[in-house]
């Protein structure tokens, strides 16, 4: 029983497919298949029931997972502190949502400044991108917006503020969301929760709407902005670059906020440097 084979039960259990665990391991189905046929043989035990609906975990299955898997992030996290100890460099990659920067890389930079032995890996990506890296161990940790709605993860609140429209239109200064009825709508970001939440409300307060597009090219935003009779519903984060130059509209709805934070499963939990860096960054931004 080696890593890889672990590795390769691990997102198995979790997938429940076959197909989709070869795939996001990057590897052929029959490699996958192989390695957990070879992990089944050393344990002397069946870890899974395959059949047309998918691959089942049995109840042996069920309990390997769930002593393992905690296991393994101890043995990652033991690996970590073992090269600090020795006064080796140790590598934290943590993907952040568009825009989430703007506000929290003066805070990692510092971060970085009293760490000198980390070596800090930040890659952009969507909330969703950055869900799926934290359900493929990727990283331990995730820079995104609030999915309150996911019991899968742990929320630690870093920054919000309001979700605002843009417009060329120089008339109430706040909406409510009868005032898109009819309208062209652009999303600027890539925040799935305020995205959803929005189109709920569209939906309940039978808005007739058209979503002309979701963007993270803010230089796109201006041109459409410029070039168009559209509204562009984005947190006011980001709106106050170009306020200068169009309208900008609050919203009646206090609910609809723009919640920027810390990510991580719930399952897995924190410890060690991980559990550091976020009391850092929670300190720092309060």
């Amino acid at each position: 029983m080696d890593d890889k084979q672990i590795r390769y039960f691990i997102k198995l259990y979790e997938t429940k497919n076959m197909h989709k665990a070869a795939e996001e391991l990057y590897i052929s189905q029959q490699g996958l298949s192989k390695s957990i046929l070879a992990l089944e043989k050393d344990l002397r035990v069946q870890l899974f029931m395959r059949d047309v609906t998918g691959t089942i975990p049995t109840e042996a299955g069920e309990y390997f997972y769930k002593k393992m898997q905690p296991l393994r992030n101890q043995i990652m996290q033991i690996r970590k502190n073992t090269r600090i100890v020795g006064g080796g460099r140790v590598q934290i990659r943590v993907p952040y949502t568009f825009g989430s920067m703007e506000y929290l890389y003066p805070v990692f930079e510092s971060y970085l400044q009293q760490h000198p032995d980390i070596d800090l890996h930040l890659a952009q990506a969507s909330d969703a991108g950055c869900q799926q890296e934290l359900m493929n161990n990727q990283a331990a940790l995730a820079i995104a917006c609030n999915l309150s709605k996911d019991s899968d993860f742990v929320f630690i609140p870093l920054y919000s503020c309001p979700i605002v429209c843009l417009s060329n239109t120089k008339d109430k200064k706040v909406y409510d969301y009868h005032d898109l009825n009819n309208k062209q709508i652009v999303i600027a970001g890539d925040a799935y929760a305020y995205t959803n939440y929005l189109r709920e409300q569209l939906i309940h307060e039978k808005i007739d709407y058209h979503v002309l597009m979701n963007t993270t090219d803010m230089r796109l935003v201006k041109q459409l902005l410029s070039k168009q009779d559209c509204y562009v519903i984005l947190p006011e984060l980001y709106a106050k670059e170009l306020e200068n130059e169009y309208h900008m509209h609050t919203f009646t709805d206090d609910h609809f906020q723009y919640e920027l934070g810390i990510i991580y499963r719930k399952e897995i939990g924190i410890s060690g440097i991980y559990k550091e860096l976020i009391d850092y960054l929670f300190l720092s931004t309060q």
